[in-house]
């Protein structure tokens, strides 16, 4: 069955919006944004992230075992003033990441303060 032409052009739009929406949602945040975002201003920052699911990428700078025996992760920086810090969930391990390894992580911002909980690797990329 042949479909009529606006139909079928209409359908192929919603399609690509609604591919592009999704894009978004799943587009990487650069770690470097996130902690520029909260630099600049705080509350507009926890506005925009706070308790809500983000998509993260960043060079690891620094790898370490929390209070909990959970893997932290610094992100593009060496600390916590500099870097986001990121708490990867339980049963994701950070073994076989190297620093200067770039990663893109799923996380959930914390509610008060820059830092991701709860994180889920997305994918990794090479080393730098």
């Amino acid at each position: 069955m042949k479909m009529p032409m606006k139909t079928t052009i209409a359908s192929l739009m919603l399609l690509a919006l609604a591919a592009t929406s999704a894009d978004a949602q799943d587009a990487p945040v650069p770690a470097r944004d996130i902690v520029q975002a909260y630099t600049q201003d705080g509350a507009a920052a926890r506005e925009k992230y706070a308790g809500k699911p983000i998509v993260v990428s960043g060079a690891v700078g620094r790898i370490n075992l929390n209070q909990f025996g959970r893997d932290n992760m610094i992100l593009d920086g060496q600390n916590i003033s500099n870097g986001l810090l990121v708490t990867l969930a339980q049963g994701e391990s950070a073994k076989g990441v190297a620093v200067g390894q770039n990663v893109v992580l799923r996380c959930v911002m914390e509610k008060q303060n820059m830092y991701g909980g709860e994180c889920r690797f997305a994918g990794t990329g090479p080393a730098r």
